[in-house]
């Protein structure tokens, strides 16, 4: 069943195509995400990991989509790596 989403329809989870670039829902996606992450208790979950990593060598972020250039990690990624320099 097609479920709209602020204008953007899909279908079964994927976006119609038609209606905007993937370039365009890619950048929509990403200020979408960073908007849920200023949630203070997501700041200071996102804070926690960054003092957490900073002991270790690495942060593993694992995610489920299939596409592994668009995807939260790439997001979480950016955002770990502005805040640790």
């Amino acid at each position: 069943m097609p479920v709209s989403f602020d204008g953007v329809s899909h279908a079964k989870g994927k976006f119609i195509e038609s209606v905007a670039s993937p370039r365009t829902l890619w950048l929509e996606f990403c200020e979408r995400y960073k908007a849920e992450l200023k949630n203070p208790e997501v700041r200071k979950t996102i804070a926690d990991i960054v003092q957490a990593a900073r002991k270790q060598s690495a942060i593993t972020l694992v995610y489920r989509a299939k596409d592994t250039e668009h995807n939260e990690a790439v997001v979480l990624q950016a955002i770990f790596k502005r805040i640790v320099g």
